[in-house]
């Protein structure tokens, strides 16, 4: 290394730190659950397959592709449940009823008879769009229509009942329950887990008083906010009204101001990339409601990283304050500006460092990777099938977007509010804290503290 420039070397200890990570991983090959009730891949592939952009027709036909591939993906899932099962580190039982009903919810035969299933009706919507733009023919639109009917019918919706029975059928297999901390060597990985989540070399006692420290100092300034703000009034904020006359309520005028408001804090993406960053902001699909996250921020290709989307799930994400806080995560200073910043840094890593990359939602084109790479490694527990995959490289710039955004201190205060109030908190959206009286909160986990 003593021959290679500072960039260099730096990308170096990059990789060297990465294939430690992976080394290390090794010792927990069965520790990850692909098929969770919250986020695992009986909701996540389907809703991954309505997201999946048509930019040509090429693009429909690698689709379809995926979609013959499904049969075999469910078998290498089941394959590797059937491993963690004799490991004795299969889910808990109503883990795994949960997730065979969603299977056998989320893909009915009823609802393909209809047509009205989501994976009909956003693949109908992506061809239109291609036949406007005079990229498709009528006669091509109607082959695909064809196409993608028989495929779900006869290949997707086969795989998803296998997939259903084969999770009832090992359901009683499950050995431990309470999380992590009840299994073998649980512990051990999920300190793993943090290390490779937050890029941190820091040990768990080290990061949790760097958290509470920060935590404390945090409170403190917003006690103080407080304080202020009844002096000036003669009262206590009240949140209500704040949401009811919120004066932002377009998607695309917040993450506008929220560019804005980020300046001091951030460098401004026009200092490192003269192309125009674009975002496409549209609703959740009505038929992806019940399965989708607030909101979502996906990944783009690495031949088209300007290109941006977000998807917002009205069902779930109300207007005012909430909407502002969710764009925040999503957009800037969160996932969004994350990405730009640090593809434009060009400093290359396998690592993925933000809660949607490890949800499974960093491909846009093709299935998630960081799962199936996982477990290549060892033949027995090879569970991911051979599908061709468009995948989008991941780049990271040190910790420093990571540190800055503060994903693993917001999934922190609202780990700490969860436990005084007996309110929950999805790591996935941690801006949004719906049932604590705390309110304060809602808005702490949204805001990027320079000091971490």
């Amino acid at each position: 290394s003593k021959k290679l420039n500072e960039e260099e070397r730096y990308t170096y200890d990059l990789l060297c730190d990465r294939l430690a990570l992976d080394l290390e991983e090794s010792d927990f090959s069965y520790y990850e659950e692909p098929l969770s009730p919250t986020s695992g891949m009986q909701s996540e592939l389907l809703l991954l397959f309505a997201e999946y952009p048509f930019y040509t027709a090429d693009d429909v036909e690698t689709y379809l592709s995926l979609l013959q591939s499904v049969p075999d993906y469910v078998q290498g899932l089941l394959s590797y449940e059937s491993e963690k099962s004799a490991a004795g580190l299969f889910m808990e039982k109503e883990d795994a009823k949960k997730s065979a009903q969603q299977c056998r919810e989320i893909l009915t035969k009823e609802a393909l008879s209809s047509g009205t299933h989501f994976l009909q009706t956003t693949f109908s919507s992506r061809l239109a769009s291609l036949l406007q733009k005079g990229l498709l023919t009528a006669k091509q639109q109607s082959q695909y229509e064809a196409q993608n009917q028989s495929l779900l019918s006869k290949s997707v919706l086969p795989a998803w009942q296998l997939l259903a029975d084969g999770l009832e059928q090992l359901s009683d297999t499950g050995r431990t329950r309470g999380g992590l901390s009840q299994k073998p060597d649980g512990r051990q990985y999920y300190a793993w887990l943090v290390k490779e989540s937050t890029g941190s070399s820091l040990s768990m006692d080290q990061l949790y008083l760097l958290l509470q420290k920060q935590f404390q100092k945090t409170y403190k300034e917003m006690k103080q906010t407080l304080t202020t703000y009844q002096e000036l009034t003669g009262g206590t904020p009240d949140l209500a009204p704040v949401n009811d006359g919120f004066p932002l309520s377009d998607p695309t005028a917040i993450l506008e101001d929220l560019q804005n408001r980020m300046q001091q804090d951030f460098p401004a993406l026009a200092d490192l990339t003269a192309q125009t960053v674009q975002c496409d902001i549209q609703d959740v699909d009505a038929g992806l409601e019940a399965y989708s996250s607030p909101a979502f921020y996906m990944i783009p290709p690495i031949d088209a990283l300007m290109q941006n989307t977000i998807r917002i799930n009205r069902s779930s994400t109300a207007d005012g304050i909430e909407l502002y806080t969710t764009l925040a995560h999503e957009g800037y200073p969160g996932h969004l500006y994350q990405t730009v910043y640090s593809s434009r840094c060009q400093f290359a890593s396998c690592s993925p460092t933000a809660d949607m990359w490890r949800a499974g939602r960093t491909i846009p084109n093709g299935f998630p990777m960081n799962m199936p790479h996982r477990f290549l490694r060892k033949r027995k527990a090879a569970w991911a099938a051979p599908i061709p995959l468009r995948c989008s490289v991941r780049f990271w710039h040190s910790s420093a977007i990571c540190k800055s955004t503060c994903f693993a201190y917001s999934t922190f205060l609202c780990t700490i509010t969860a436990r005084k109030s007996q309110s929950f908190c999805a790591p996935s959206n941690p801006s949004v804290f719906r049932k604590s009286s705390r309110n304060v909160f809602t808005i702490i986990c949204a805001l990027p503290l320079r000091s971490i």
